[in-house]
């Protein structure tokens, strides 16, 4: 009697268990904290963005993408008087953040308010920060900041350097303030004013011209 006794402790506690368990990957699966996504659209005047999630869900025995996501606010590097943005296209992919409560309230009046929802999908908003490493750039120099595209950069090394390049053109400045230009094309300057050695380039004139060794210039 005692071993049946004891039979039937234990099998209440593994069902005692397994319903634990079960009511924790629940609440889990209803919990999101951060995702990767990819950009279906996006409008620069809103910054606002829809997205697809990257992301797997399985309910029940059934294995399904989520739906994607429209009004997702996209936010970049800003403080109250600088920003820093870059161009979004369709096919980007993204983080999507996931808040710990609600930001509806935040988002638009910036005003907090208590709300029972917690690590809600909804509650996202997206940074392009993450992304398949087939879409890292090449050739990062580690040297300082450095923005680029796929076809130009500007680096401002540690050392005081500043080099602006195109395909076809560069401009460095070193740290000593030497400034070397080069182009394969042609270099245009318009101005009002042109000083060279604190002379004005566009108006000055020389002496002793005529089949002689000119003077500097006046």
């Amino acid at each position: 009697m005692a071993d049946n006794r004891t039979g039937i402790v234990m099998t209440t506690q593994k069902t005692l268990v397994s319903a634990i368990q079960t009511g924790i990957n629940s609440a889990l699966n209803k919990i999101y904290t951060c995702l990767p996504a990819k950009v279906i659209t996006f409008d620069p005047q809103t910054s606002m963005a829809e997205v697809q999630p990257l992301f797997l869900k399985k309910i029940g025995d059934e294995i399904i993408n989520l739906p994607p996501m429209k009004e997702v606010p996209v936010r970049f590097y800003q403080t109250k008087n600088f920003s820093i943005s870059i161009k979004l296209e369709p096919g980007d992919e993204v983080s999507l953040f996931v808040c710990q409560s609600s930001i509806d309230n935040f988002l638009f009046d910036s005003n907090l308010s208590f709300d029972v929802r917690k690590f809600d999908i909804n509650d996202s908003f997206a940074v392009p920060v993450l992304y398949s490493q087939s879409r890292v750039f090449e050739g990062i120099t580690n040297k300082g900041i450095e923005l680029r595209t796929n076809k130009s950069s500007i680096v401002l090394d540690s050392d005081g350097k500043i080099e602006i390049n195109s395909n076809k053109a560069s401009i460095v400045f070193d740290s000593e303030g030497n400034i070397k230009i080069e182009s394969e094309g042609t270099i245009d300057l318009n101005c009002l004013k042109l000083m060279v050695n604190n002379k004005p380039y566009l108006t000055h004139t020389h002496t002793d011209a005529e089949s002689r060794p000119t003077s500097p210039p006046v």
